[in-house]
């Protein structure tokens, strides 16, 4: 990580269902603190730590917390406990009910420096504006931007969907490896265009495998992909995503829940653990692949390669010119541009 700038002055988007599923998970549903009335406080307590774990890890200063309808095997009571113990400890917290979590981040990404999540899905969401800090099987925190991402998984924010619809698994058996899925992206750009060519005959036996599934690849894509939910205006809201800013205030409402130990969790860090990553690296450049399929496309290509000072072209070389090295230069028409060609 690099840059000398704080994180104090980003604004995070919290997906708040991966802490309800950490604390689901950890406790397994078992009574272990239940309040006055009987009622058990335990997998509240585990969020409310969870959230508290990431705030003092993170530095985090401003944030929005995110409940969204898509939350699986989660019972509504710890929902509504959740958002109750959020407002009272000023928490800033949006539930739209109706909306999925992801739906409601992508309304809300171009505002936010970071998403935290545990959801890969998430990963689609990225641009230069904003980056994913992704909790990982190992609990531990993965920082993914648009200079990383391509690295990381070898595919634009764009095309995480089209990824993880190809690569998910039924039963134990995964549809394409990650090498082959990624392959067929980069020539391809996104999961239609892929069924299109495996329905044409076009991609070998991988491709008989696609069309025999190619109805639930389409139905997992769009269960993957996020479109921006109405959510009105978020003008205002940053300057009202502080995180917690009376720490005594907050800790009274910790006590009366029963959360002594969580108090100790309330300062802020001396200093930040984490510095703040410049998105818009200018060391790690953002290149966009795309495949022209059609006469227009090539069109396009060809007057954007027109118009260009130098053009570089790599093309596949057969057995009978294998090793052999040429540089040759052609002129277009217009005398602007040169080609060079290298087998």
């Amino acid at each position: 990580m690099n840059g000398d700038c704080a994180m104090a002055e980003s604004l995070f988007l919290i997906d708040s269902t991966f802490l309800l599923e950490m604390s689901r998970n950890t406790f397994c549903g078992t009574p272990l603190m239940p309040d006055s009335s009987g009622r058990d406080m335990t997998m509240l307590f585990g969020f409310a730590r969870e959230l508290l774990r990431l705030r003092k890890q993170l530095g985090m200063r401003k944030a929005l917390t995110v409940l969204g309808d898509d939350r699986p095997c989660l019972p509504d009571s710890l929902t509504s406990d959740a958002i109750d113990l959020l407002q009272r400890l000023h928490v800033p917290v949006l539930y739209p009910k109706g909306v999925r979590v992801g739906d409601a981040s992508a309304a809300l990404a171009e505002h936010c420096t970071w998403i935290v999540t545990g959801n890969k899905s998430m990963l689609q969401l990225i641009s230069d504006r904003c980056g994913v800090i992704i909790r990982t099987k190992g609990n531990e925190l993965g920082v993914v931007t648009v200079a990383s991402i391509k690295d990381q998984l070898g595919v634009s924010p764009i095309q995480v969907p089209s990824l993880f619809a190809l690569t998910g698994k039924k039963g134990h058996d995964p549809i394409l490896t990650q090498r082959q899925a990624v392959r067929l992206l980069k020539l391809h750009g996104t999961l239609e265009t892929v069924l299109q060519k495996a329905a044409a005959g076009d991609l070998g036996q991988a491709g008989r495998k696609l069309v025999k599934r190619c109805d639930a690849l389409r139905e997992r894509c769009r269960e993957l992909e996020f479109k921006a939910a109405a959510l009105g205006e978020m003008k205002g809201r940053d300057a009202e995503a502080n995180f917690i800013e009376k720490a005594e205030a907050a800790a009274s409402v910790l006590r009366e829940y029963g959360f002594w130990s969580l108090v100790r969790l309330l300062p802020f860090p001396e200093r930040e653990l984490v510095s703040r990553i410049n998105l818009a690296d200018e060391n790690a450049p953002w290149h966009d692949y795309r495949a022209a399929r059609t006469q227009a496309e090539l069109d396009e290509l060809h007057k954007m390669v027109e118009a260009a000072e130098v053009c570089a072209l790599d093309t596949e070389a057969t057995t009978k010119t294998r090793g052999m090295r040429c540089s040759t230069a052609s002129r277009f028409p217009s005398g602007r541009g040169s080609l060079y060609m290298c087998p």
